[in-house]
């Protein structure tokens, strides 16, 4: 079983994004660029979670609402939470990480710049 459907696009038009229930098992699939090559985009993101904003026609939220009832669907949009949780963790140790990196240049350079002496 497939169903479509239409999200906004942010230069105008819209994007598809493909529900895919075969044997049980549920595929999300868009044609942006990020999702054409198997990546997690911001459409996909958005209608896992439940998102009916970013429809491009409101005449397909009956059928999202359908899709969001599956219970496939439910346990894709739980793991998508851990997910992001899981995300953002790493992304604040990146930050932080980079900081502490800029640090460790500054000083190096410094070092550089001002000299060492042998004491």
């Amino acid at each position: 079983m497939n169903h479509v459907i239409l999200v906004k696009r942010s230069s105008g038009g819209a994007y598809y994004v493909e529900f895919i229930k075969d044997k049980g098992r549920l595929r999300v699939r868009c044609n942006c660029a990020l999702g054409s090559i198997g990546q997690i985009c911001r459409h996909k993101r958005s209608l896992i979670h439940g998102n009916t904003k970013v429809l491009y026609q409101d005449s397909q939220e009956k059928l999202f609402r359908e899709i969001l009832a599956w219970p496939e669907m439910r346990i894709l949009s739980m793991r998508a939470k851990k997910y992001e949780s899981e995300m953002a963790e790493i992304e604040s140790q990146i930050t932080a990480l980079s900081k502490e990196l800029q640090v460790i240049k500054q000083r190096f350079a410094s070092d550089c710049l001002d000299g060492v002496h042998d004491t």
